[in-house]
């Protein structure tokens, strides 16, 4: 997992849109997208943005199943990126 905190990520991620797999959602309401190479892939990123310039990337690299297809890496990669967002301190009342 890395974070960004001098950088808009989810920008960055929307710009590039390197894999031909690009799922815009939301992890917890926070605007993400999942990425993978192609459905057959054990890899997949979600990145999630956290607060203007802020976010971090979640890149998990998984397993297959036995009969050989890829073992949700994108399920997977959306639950660590939940878990993470329910860590984050909330913000102070304004």
């Amino acid at each position: 997992m890395g974070v960004a905190t001098a950088r808009d990520i989810l920008v960055d991620t929307y710009r590039v849109r390197q894999f031909s797999i690009f799922r815009p959602t939301t992890i917890d309401d926070l605007p993400a997208v999942v990425e993978q190479t192609n459905a057959t892939s054990i890899s997949c990123n979600v990145t999630v943005g956290t607060a203007q310039n802020q976010g971090f990337l979640v890149i998990y690299d998984g397993t297959f199943k036995p009969d050989g297809q890829p073992n949700d890496p994108c399920g997977q990669a959306q639950q660590i990126a939940q878990r993470v967002v329910a860590a984050l301190p909330m913000l102070p009342a304004k």
